[in-house]
């Protein structure tokens, strides 16, 4: 529609160019006067239908100027007539080849503007690609494009049109040549149909080295202009897709980089808190030990006591022996876990029904009511042994009905169950306090964690049940905690049973 509409107007200005050329116009006036539709139909038309106006415009005037020669002969007029022929030629080409520089550069500047506002969006390679393409497809005014990426290894395309190559299972052997050699290929006759195809293809490139290839196809011809911005549109794509890479990898770079220093700053955090803890442990839990240690000791060691009194204070200086032992023990375990080292161990068939009752003779005393602590051990008969070393069975038992006392009201019991199951010895250490808040209980085991509800008026440091954790999984079992609020926590644990046949373990 548009090009009909600038063809009408070119033969409505011929017509106004006819009228206008009288014998009364001057030389100057008929000149512009035929100028006007052979420039307007260059401009808008192209440099051929531009050439096609100005014949138009001379075979209007032929009548004329053949009737003179006819009359007078070859003169002046006559020669003025035919130079006029050649200046509108002339003009015809020169306006048509401006014009069509022109809107070949205009269409070259589109495209890489628009190309540009493609890869500055960061997306997919293939999403790109096809992108890409879009933008050059219907500005180049090609019959078909392909555009091949490198990326390592692997190999993107994306194209638009159909290609005569690919349609004659060539399987775009101008592709390969780019790739192979960073060459220019230009093929003048492709594709063997009636109507052959020109095939450009040019190199994209990156630092010297070719990372993929542009191919453009057209019916008709590709003139050098044409030719020059294909391959000019070729290398700035290269630059931008590498550009686009580059600009990808360094924004992953900086996510990592924003990653690690997150981590590392959260390790710096842990490792500040775990100082803070230690100096806790150190002022407190070491020193409320040592100090009973210390008093009962003087005591004994001044003072005359009844048998019974002396076996009561002896009791307590075995209790807080014990407990200053864990510390130290349980301290020493985790330094070895967080650098990654392996927790010693010398595994043995050990009876757990034995390491039971002896880690409930030690908390068998006297409560901080006066009662003494109750303890309901059921124990399966013929229980089978297990495989694990005894100090390190010893401290998971101990930890645990550490904890089970500590967080349960004075006077209440504590249970102890351990049965056969599924191949392993479960153990379970059940108490009557008031339980854990379901926020808290993932976090039961993480070093130096204590659920905020449970700590005030109690001491501890967070190591027993992080530490009772990294020995179970150590001996190849499990732990897991059931607690709810005001119903008490229980503690099970399973470790492997000792096969006879198999294990060549000591007996313990």
């Amino acid at each position: 529609m548009r090009r009909a509409g600038v063809l009408a107007l070119v033969v409505t200005t011929l017509a106004v160019a006819a009228a206008l050329d009288t014998p009364a116009a001057s030389a100057a006036a008929s000149r512009l006067a035929w100028l006007v539709p052979v420039a307007l139909g260059a401009v808008t038309l192209g440099t051929r239908p531009g050439a096609l106006v100005a014949l138009l415009a001379v075979s209007f005037r032929a009548p004329d100027i053949l009737a003179g020669v006819e009359r007078d002969g070859l003169t002046a007029v006559t020669f003025d007539a035919a130079g006029d022929a050649v200046v509108l030629l002339a003009a015809a080409v020169m306006t048509g080849s401006l014009a069509a520089a022109a809107r070949l550069q205009r269409r070259r500047y589109e495209a890489l503007g628009a190309v540009q506002r493609v890869l500055a969006i960061e997306a997919p390679l293939e999403r790109t690609l096809r992108r890409v393409i879009a933008c050059l497809d219907w500005r180049l005014g090609c019959a078909a494009l392909t555009l091949t990426l490198r990326d390592g290894d692997a190999v993107a395309t994306a194209s638009a049109g159909c290609s005569a190559l690919a349609a004659s299972g060539n399987r775009d052997p101008v592709t390969r040549e780019v790739l192979r050699s960073g060459r220019i290929v230009y093929l003048a006759d492709a594709g063997g149909q009636p109507r052959p195809r020109r095939v450009l293809g040019a190199p994209l490139t990156a630092a010297g080295v070719t990372i993929g290839a542009l191919v453009a196809e057209r019916t008709g011809e590709l003139s050098p202009p044409e030719r020059e911005t294909l391959v000019m549109l070729a290398a700035h794509v290269g630059l931008g897709l590498e550009n686009a890479r580059l600009a990808a990898m360094n924004r992953r770079a900086a996510s990592e980089l924003d990653t690690k220093i997150a981590a590392a700053t959260h390790r710096l955090a842990e490792a500040d808190r775990a100082k803070s803890a230690i100096v806790a442990l150190a002022s407190h839990e070491l020193r409320t030990p040592l100090a009973a240690l210390l008093g009962f000791s003087e005591l004994l060691a001044t003072l005359d006591f009844a048998r019974d009194e002396v076996r009561r204070l002896a009791g307590i200086v075995r209790r807080e022996t014990a407990r200053l032992a864990r510390l130290v023990d349980d301290v020493l375990d985790l330094s070895r876990i967080e650098r990654g080292l392996p927790v010693p161990l010398g595994p043995r068939r050990v009876a757990v029904a034995a390491a039971l009752e002896a880690a409930v003779e030690i908390f068998a005393g006297v409560d901080a009511d006066g009662t003494g602590r109750r303890f309901a051990i059921e124990c399966e008969a013929a229980l089978p042994r297990v495989v694990a070393d005894p100090d390190a069975l010893d401290r998971i038992v101990k930890n645990l009905i550490a904890n089970a006392v500590k967080y349960s009201p004075p006077g209440s019991p504590v249970g102890i169950t351990a049965r056969a199951v599924e191949g392993a010895v479960e153990v379970t250490v059940a108490d009557a306090g008031r339980g854990i808040a379901p926020e808290a209980r993932a976090r039961v085991f993480e070093p130096y964690y204590r659920a905020p509800d449970v700590v005030r008026g109690v001491p501890g440091t967070g190591l027993g049940l992080a530490v009772v954790k990294a020995l179970v999984e150590a001996h190849g079992g499990t732990i897991t905690l059931d607690s709810a609020p005001g119903a008490g926590t229980r503690v099970t644990f399973r470790l492997p049973i000792a096969r006879e046949a198999s294990s060549a373990a000591p007996v313990d």
